[in-house]
Parts: structure tokens; sequence; C-alpha cells
């Protein structure tokens, strides 16, 4: 799950030392070091966004993240109300091939199929047990429980306040905050959980995506059927109201990513379908704001194709389309969707000449 990519330079997530009222409105470049002009972060294999800050992995495994600490969402053994305007390197993670930012944790999955988390805990979302009693931690700590001589972990996906691990004999193990049944675990009492628990009837999960309060798989490319479970009081499960029920008009579907109360489809050739949340345009269906509240079951995102990749913020999406284009809709007011206006919401806004902020020697 991404949430306001590049929106809230208060916490610095744009990773620069130049700051522009309450965020930028355009793509600025990251640095690796303040001064003017700084050092450029290079050898950068993936970036991935929580709510108030960011993360990238480098070409060597490691972990360097930057923005809000409030925490000790950066992992770097500091926490408390100030920012990193530069990232900062997470010590004690090595080989890290995934990770995943929630509202202020962060967990990385490394390539022996170990977890470590940190930052907030005041739900269990870290996953290091209930005989820890204060509420963040920030410096990484493996979780227990997971990878043993039978399964592996191979994916791991953040929500609001809780996190989930997908496993190579397509079980789901996740672990946190369990509002309106977000962890789907055999107890169903909407209890936290401070270790991994099962999710309750999944196992040829191919991928996932943990919103807010609520979390998506798709399984098998056999099968590709589409779940959500959760909370759904904005239409986020997608399936009209059914708890743990299949999504219907997604039997094609690739992949799909969560956003706080919406989610978004990409299809076998190139088109996409959204649900839930839609009071600024972040479903694309051309709802206009404060007519179209919420999308129950999926809709078509309008004027768009090609589509390769789909990713969801708080309340906009973007996609990259084949043709190297990067098309966003939904609340601007922040300037999300990268235009360079931040007028408040739009439908499918191209965003014009988008430069590679990482680049990978």
């Amino acid at each position: 799950m991404v949430r306001n990519v590049g929106s809230t330079s208060d916490y610095y997530q744009t990773g620069t030392e130049i700051v522009v009222g309450g965020g930028t409105v355009s793509p600025v470049k990251v640095y690796a070091t303040q001064g003017d002009p700084g050092e450029e972060l290079k050898n950068v294999k993936s970036v991935s966004a929580g709510s108030y800050h960011s993360c990238a992995i480098l070409l060597d495994g490691s972990v360097h993240c930057w923005g809000g600490n409030m925490y000790g969402g950066l992992g770097n053994g500091e926490s408390g109300f100030f920012s990193y305007y530069v990232p900062v390197a997470v010590p004690l993670v090595s080989s890290v091939k995934e990770v995943a930012l929630g509202d202020w944790h962060t967990c990385a999955l490394q390539d022996d199929g170990e977890v470590y988390c940190w930052g907030y805990n005041n739900r269990g979302q870290l996953g290091i047990g209930d005989d820890v009693v204060e509420n963040f931690n920030p410096t990484p700590t493996k979780v227990s429980g997971l990878t043993d001589e039978v399964k592996k972990v191979i994916s791991i996906t953040a929500g609001h306040q809780h996190t989930c691990a997908l496993f190579d004999n397509g079980t789901v193990k996740c672990w946190g905050g369990d509002t309106d049944g977000a962890l789907a675990d055999s107890d169903n009492d909407d209890t936290d959980k401070y270790s991994p628990v099962y999710v309750l009837g999944m196992g040829s999960v191919e991928s996932f995506s943990a919103g807010e309060n609520f979390t998506c798989v798709l399984l098998t490319l056999d099968d590709q059927r589409a779940y959500c479970w959760g909370a759904n009081d904005r239409g986020q499960l997608g399936n009209g109201g059914d708890p743990f029920g299949q999504i219907e008009g997604l039997d094609n579907a690739v992949s799909l990513d969560t956003g706080q109360s919406h989610a978004c489809a990409l299809l076998n050739g190139g088109t996409l379908m959204c649900w839930g949340s839609d009071n600024y345009g972040q479903t694309g269906d051309a709802g206009v704001q404060g007519q179209t509240e919420f999308d129950l079951s999926p809709v078509s995102v309008l004027n768009i194709e090609g589509v390769e990749q789909v990713t969801t913020g708080k309340i906009h999406s973007c996609a990259l389309l084949l043709s190297g284009d990067v098309q966003c809709w939904g609340h601007d007011l922040e300037g999300q969707l990268g235009d360079g206006n931040g007028e408040g919401f739009a439908l499918n806004k191209l965003v014009p000449s988008v430069p590679i902020v990482f680049v990978a020697d």
C-alpha cells in the first residue's frame, strides 16, 4: 500500500532539503546528503512510501529511509518530533528484497525469508510479541513465528496499523490492529494480535495488499479470484457487503493495490477497475466530488488503456502505462497527482514528463 506519495513535505517525504509551503506539487529529486546541491541517491533498486515516510532498497540490499520519525519508523534507533530531510541508513537488516510501510511503522523482508519490523507498535503491528510493553520500537526486530522448514515468506504488505506476510505455499499470516476484522483470523473477535496469526481460509494466494483497516488478495493465476476482508464502510471490500466474499468482475486480474479506503485491480489486457471510496474521484469512473461517495463493486477507470502497473495512495491513484507515461487521478490538494497544479481533485490527469528520480548505476 502506497499513501500520499510526495505530498507532505511537513514530514519531508520528498527527501529533499528544499521545502515549498506544506508540500510539493511536482516531482523532486531525492538527495543522499544535504548541500547545494547534495549528492544524489543512487543505486536504488526500489522505493516505497508510507503515510509520513519513505524508504529505498539499494542494489546492495541495504535500506535507507527518510521523512517523519515520531515513533522510530525510519529504523535508525532514534524517534521523536523531528524528521530527516535526507535518507538515513537502517541498521540490522541486510539482503532486503522488499519493504512495507504503514502509517508510522516499517517492515523489511530479507532474501532468507526473515521479516524485521520497527516503528509504532500501539496495535501490535510490529509482530514482536505481547511481552514488549513499549508502544514503539525504533530498532529493527525480527518477527517470530513466520519462516520455518516448511514454508518461507515471499512478500509482505502493511496497512494503517496491521501487517501481513505471504508464504511460498500460498497461505497468509497477519498481525496488528484487527479493527473490523482486518486480520481475518480464526478468533473473529476484532482483538489486536501482537504475533502473526493465520488468515482463515486462504491457501492459494498469489499477491496481496493491505489498506487502512482492510486487506485484499489475488489468488493464483489458475484461479484468478480476488477477495477482500475487513472494514467496508466505504465499499472497500468490493463485493457488495459480503464480509469475506469474492469480488465479481475481476476473474482476469493480474495485480491489485489498496489505498486508505479504495482499491484498484489491473486486468489482463491493460485495463483498470477500482472500487471503494470515491469522494475525490480516486476510483476514476468520472464520479463528481460530493455526488459519488463510494463504489460498492468494481467500476472501470475511464480514459486509460495499456496499463502496466497500478498503485494507490491514500485518496488518489496512479498508473504506469506501457508507453512510459504516468496517469494519476483523485485528490490533488497537496500535489499528489504530480502535474504541478494541486487543484484539489481531478480525473485521470496525465503527469507530464515525469523525471527518473532514482537512478541505478
